[in-house]
């Protein structure tokens, strides 16, 4: 599923940069002959690639968004919940070795089995 999200969006990149490029030389056509000035071609430009990035960035939001939803329709755990549960077992590990620990010292204090009271 990810490598197709990838796809369209490598494709929708590449789309926008031939884009940009089809857009500067159409501006400067308009600009050789006179329908602009090279202010308003320059002007027109930065106007449509920011308004392009403004869409870009929200258009990654929704993708996002979108790709976290159906992730947890199909209950993948996320790498926030690996990483919790990595610090969980870590911190179980810890526990359980002091306890080893802390038994095996009980267990040494009480001397062989059979010997005492």
């Amino acid at each position: 599923m990810w490598e197709l999200v990838r796809k369209a969006l490598l494709a929708g990149i590449g789309a926008v940069t031939l884009s940009q490029d089809r857009l500067r030389e159409m501006v400067n056509e308009l600009i050789a002959q006179g329908q602009l000035t090279k202010e308003e071609g320059n002007r027109f430009i930065k106007e449509l690639l920011e308004r392009a990035e403004q869409t870009k960035e929200e258009w990654e939001g929704k993708v996002t968004e979108l790709i976290s939803r159906a992730l947890a329709k199909m209950n993948i755990p996320t790498k926030d919940d690996l990483e919790g549960l990595k610090a969980r077992m870590a911190e179980l590990e810890k526990r359980l070795l002091a306890l080893e620990e802390a038994k095996g010292t009980q267990i040494a204090a009480q001397g062989p089995r059979g010997q005492g009271g």
